[in-house]
């Protein structure tokens, strides 16, 4: 097990640097342990550098040219536990599309983790899109949205063109709203 973020992030740096990233057993349960301990010291900043380390080493995953199992799994296990950290955060919309990445990636042959990593993430993606889909709904019906400025509620309504989250239901609402003067745009990060 890893403790020392330093020497995680060196070990990890040389595994991405390397030409051809060879993938075994062995560093599937490395990356797994060190993915683990990143949960649980998401908030100490020396382990960042080594979150970001293990983004780089799922992007050179995918571009593989000739995946193994081995390699598509670990891959997999990167993109749950990047949805994990981004739901620890609240950061529901990047947890959602890394869990979709997760079920989008195929492993040629049948290993367990895989099979469990993807059931898991099923399991999270369905809790947290049913949960999206009730959370501006008063009564728990499946009324999506709510006017934030006169509190009507609708399944359908027009999103600031801005920001892409306030919602409003008519150009009166949006003109006795305060949002135009408070509203920024979107932040999205990569």
């Amino acid at each position: 097990m890893y403790h020392d973020a330093e020497q995680c992030h060196n070990d990890l740096s040389i595994l991405v640097a390397s030409p051809d990233i060879n993938v075994d057993q062995r560093v599937l349960e490395t990356v797994l342990q060190i993915s683990t301990h990143l949960l649980q010291c998401a908030s100490n900043p020396r382990w960042q550098p080594v979150s970001s380390v293990l983004d780089q080493l799922a992007k050179r995953l995918k571009h593989q040219p000739c995946p193994t199992a081995f390699s598509e799994t670990l891959r997999m296990v990167i993109y749950h536990h990047r949805a994990l950290r981004c739901e620890a955060n609240m950061l529901y919309e990047q947890a959602i599309v890394y869990y979709q990445k997760v079920k989008t990636v195929r492993v040629p042959v049948e290993i367990p983790l895989a099979s469990r990593t993807q059931r898991m993430a099923k399991a999270s993606l369905d809790a947290l899109t049913q949960a999206r889909r009730h959370i501006y709904s008063s009564d728990g019906s499946d009324i999506e949205h709510i006017c934030v400025a006169c509190g009507v509620e609708a399944e359908r309504m027009p999103v600031c063109a801005r920001c892409k989250r306030v919602r409003l239901c008519s150009v009166a609402c949006a003109r006795k709203s305060d949002h135009k003067r408070l509203c920024k745009k979107k932040v999205t990060f990569a």
